[in-house]
């Protein structure tokens, strides 16, 4: 997980590249050494049960790369499975 106000670009296509999941939200309320909860499908960072940010994920296909590893993975597997579809009919 790759967080911060805001990310480079560079940083944030590397990000999905790699499998990792880059948030941009407001981190002013997070200290070295937090824990804290994410929430992805909410948009939510939790601490000590109180919501202390909160974000949209984009683009929206953002979790389906984190699934497949990366987005090249997700790219290869998609074409795969479209060749399957139609040799299958």
């Amino acid at each position: 997980i790759v967080m911060g106000s805001t990310i480079a670009p560079i940083f944030f296509n590397t990000a999905q590249d790699s499998g990792a999941l880059p948030i941009i939200c407001d981190v002013t309320n997070l200290e070295m050494g937090d824990e804290f909860e994410i929430h992805p499908y909410e948009g939510k960072i939790i601490k000590n049960g109180s919501t202390i940010a909160e974000f949209t994920l984009s683009p929206n296909t953002l979790l389906d790369e984190v699934r497949a590893g990366g987005r090249i993975p997700l790219i290869i597997g998609r074409g795969l499975c479209a060749k399957a579809r139609e040799f299958l009919g």
